[in-house]
């Protein structure tokens, strides 16, 4: 009994040890298809990296494929369309075009006659397969590996053609760029025992080794394409550019020719355009004397009937006061001797509010007084600027034509319900009267006093749209030089001019307003009328600080005609 339990002992031993040895067996045959495979994977892409012919690369990865899985023959493909179209795994069926696999790399089958006559009839065309109703189309049409170990009774067969090897079992497998874009598969056949589900598992590295091989070879092929179409674009153009070339040449004689005509022909259009440019000032300039004539004349007539009455007013407004005065008097002395009044009388004080009127009255006078008085003031005004005497130098009071213009511009310096009052500052230097032409020189105040003006108020929206404090200023400032000459300066703390807009202000026609607000001809007209009296006018501005423009003209003068 004991000796057969030491039987059963050693016969459970033995069957474990032949199980681990299996064990081993397997596992030592695992890794070294694990190295097998890795080792034709590091040679494909030492291949790939050194830019090897990809016939010999795909011919030697097709070589260690059938050597891997011990199979017959077999192929490495890459799915095409016979039109441009994107191939994804969800949608690679929907693009344009229809697909078909392109062999990089095939099995000569070529192994007795019959097979060999086979492959010499169809190599040539044996690298495009359009029948998809295959084992092999059915891996492209689903994006799925197919095994058949029992082709003949499979569904997807397809059948083979006569002379080639026989087919007794067969594994596609589709291999992917990033995932989800079909890219091509790999056919084998014919492996001894057939094909399983771990070889799948197995092969998944040269899959991706395949994947990024032909990802590749896309990209080279592109790169080829368009290195050739530029080539060809290059050469394209080089033929083009020597064709400018010869005509260039050509036509050289011709502009030789022409040159000198054309030279000739744009010096006269040159001056054509300056005589035209000037015809333009001069007719501008004729029109606007001519406005300022009819202005003067209308002022002046204004002005004149306006003087009529304004002296009948100025000269008995005072006897009007006296008389109330004196009325006013004998009222009070009347009331102080006759207490009795009647009863009429006592109702007609009362109505009228004669303590009211009394208090009352001399304030309305002297209203009255003043308004004549600032009438008398206009007048003289108008009749200072509008003088039509213009042909004529006379002698004149430059701080008169000053305040002439000031007075004319008073309602634009006044506060609005825009914006606050303009401060004038007048700094008047004693000053001898001087020779000129009176109503010019008041033409020039009034150009740059409404520049000025239009200057702060440019400024004054700004700060307001920028929420900031601004006070607007113009002075007018006059003072004596040296060589019996003078200057007024009239300052504004507006926007300022910008300094490429600076040498181009006196040129006619030039503004920096809005359409509709100037006529670019003011700033031109004064630079003329001052240089007509010996003088200069110049600029002095800073943009966001303001700008200053100077008069500088002699006391004796006889002025230019």
């Amino acid at each position: 009994m004991i000796a057969s339990d030491n039987s059963s002992q050693i016969l459970e031993l033995g069957s474990r040890s032949d199980s681990e040895r299996v064990s081993q067996e397997n596992t030592l045959q695992q890794l070294e298809a694990s190295h097998n495979l890795l080792k034709a994977l590091t040679v494909a892409q030492s291949q790939f990296i050194i830019d090897a012919n990809p016939r010999i690369l795909f011919d030697n990865l097709l070589n260690n494929l059938l050597e891997l899985t011990q199979s017959e023959y077999g192929f490495i493909g890459e799915l095409l369309y016979t039109e441009n179209g994107q191939p994804e795994l969800e949608a690679h069926m929907k693009v344009q075009g229809q697909p078909y696999l392109r062999a990089h790399a095939i099995t000569n089958i070529a192994w007795n006659d019959k097979t060999r006559a086979f492959y010499e009839e169809n190599a040539p065309k044996a690298k495009e397969f359009h029948n998809l109703k295959t084992l092999f189309g059915e891996v492209l049409v689903t994006g799925q590996p197919v095994i058949a170990n029992n082709p003949a009774t499979d569904p997807c067969r397809g059948g083979i053609p006569e002379g080639h090897p026989p087919l007794n079992a067969f594994l596609g497998l589709p291999f992917f760029y990033k995932e989800n874009q079909l890219l091509g598969m790999v056919g084998i056949a014919n492996r001894p025992g057939g094909y399983d589900k771990s070889l799948i598992t197995y092969l998944e590295p040269f899959l991706v080794t395949c994947s990024n091989v032909i990802a590749a070879h896309r990209n080279d092929k592109r790169r080829q394409q368009a290195e050739s179409a530029l080539l060809q674009r290059t050469i394209e153009l080089q033929q083009v550019l020597d064709q400018l070339l010869q005509e260039v040449v050509e036509r050289k004689q011709v502009e030789n020719a022409l040159r000198e005509s054309e030279a000739r022909e744009r010096q006269k259009a040159i001056e054509l355009q300056e005589a035209i440019e000037q015809l333009k000032r001069t007719q501008s300039q004729l029109v606007q004397t001519e406005k300022m004539s009819s202005l003067g004349q209308l002022v002046a007539g204004i002005a004149h009937e306006i003087n009529n009455p304004v002296n009948f007013l100025c000269g008995n407004i005072n006897y009007v006061n006296d008389y109330t005065k004196s009325l006013l008097v004998l009222i009070e002395k009347y009331q102080k001797y006759n207490s009795s009044l009647n009863s009429e009388i006592e109702d007609l004080l009362e109505q009228v509010d004669l303590d009211f009127i009394k208090q009352d009255l001399p304030n309305v006078m002297s209203s009255m007084k003043f308004g004549v008085e600032r009438i008398h003031d206009i007048v003289v005004s108008l009749r200072t600027f509008s003088r039509l005497d213009e042909a004529i130098i006379k002698i004149v009071n430059i701080h008169q034509g000053l305040d002439s213009t000031l007075l004319m511009l008073q309602h634009r310096l006044q506060q609005t319900s825009q914006r606050e009052e303009i401060q004038l500052i007048k700094v008047y230097n004693n000053l001898p009267l001087i020779r000129c032409y009176a109503s010019q020189l008041n033409q020039v105040f009034m150009n740059l006093l409404v520049n000025a003006i239009d200057a702060v108020e440019q400024k004054l929206e700004r700060a307001k749209q920028a929420g900031e404090d601004f006070l607007p200023q113009i002075q007018i400032r006059t003072e004596l030089l040296e060589d019996e000459r003078l200057a007024i300066h009239i300052t504004d703390n507006g926007v300022g001019i910008p300094e490429e807009v600076k040498p181009r202000i006196f040129d006619p026609f030039f503004t920096t307003k809005p359409v509709g607000k100037g006529t670019g001809l003011g700033l031109s007209i004064s630079h003329q009328i001052i240089e007509k009296h010996q003088g200069k006018l110049h600029c002095i501005s800073t943009v966001g600080q303001g700008t200053e423009f100077v008069i500088e003209m002699p006391l004796k003068i006889g002025v230019r005609g």
